[in-house]
């Protein structure tokens, strides 16, 4: 009986170092993934950075047949929004009320509110970017208030709805782009 015991001990002793294995290869693997997370919304930030500091240098040209604006710019100026949002939830920049400007302020919304409406009235697209850039606008503010109140759960939340409207404002404004290229 004692020496089912001894083994039966000796058997569980086994059993918990293998665990304790298993966990400590567990945990590594975790820091490896976060790690590499950071790493990989790190090169996402630096891209960000060097897509708008090309896209100034790309403005310094002006083509012929310009429509008076540039859409590629617009679209970056969604996507470097997105990437700023997300480095603002992950505690990386800072983003305040003021920043987020209203849909009529921003570039695209000067544009839009200023000549768009008057020279572009015409392409029905160029009205159907109103609601979602407007959506935008109050989605991003939505998020600061979640995020200085400290609900980040929420902000997260909110944050998943960027996409799918920036995606619209950017499919609009290519095919409003596409009508005018083809006169």
């Amino acid at each position: 009986m004692n020496t089912q015991i001894a083994t039966a001990a000796e058997e569980q002793c086994s059993v918990v170092e293998e665990i304790n294995k298993n966990i400590i290869n567990i945990s590594e693997n975790g820091k490896q993934t976060s790690q590499r997370a950071k790493n990989t919304s790190d090169t996402a930030n630096d891209l960000g950075t060097l897509a708008s500091d090309l896209q100034r240098v790309v403005q310094q040209f002006k083509f012929s047949g310009d429509s008076g604006f540039d859409f590629s710019s617009a679209k970056s100026a969604h996507l470097a929004w997105k990437t700023r949002v997300r480095s603002f939830l992950d505690g990386k920049q800072s983003l305040s009320h003021e920043e987020a400007v209203s849909h009529h302020d921003c570039a695209l919304g000067k544009w839009y509110y200023s000549e768009a409406l008057n020279r572009y009235g015409d392409v029905a697209e160029i009205h159907a970017i109103e609601q979602p850039h407007q959506q935008l606008h109050s989605l991003i503010r939505e998020i600061i208030k979640h995020m200085e109140s400290g609900d980040t759960d929420r902000a997260e939340d909110l944050y998943n709805e960027i996409e799918p409207l920036s995606g619209e404002i950017i499919g609009l404004l290519n095919r409003v782009e596409q009508k005018i290229a083809a006169g």
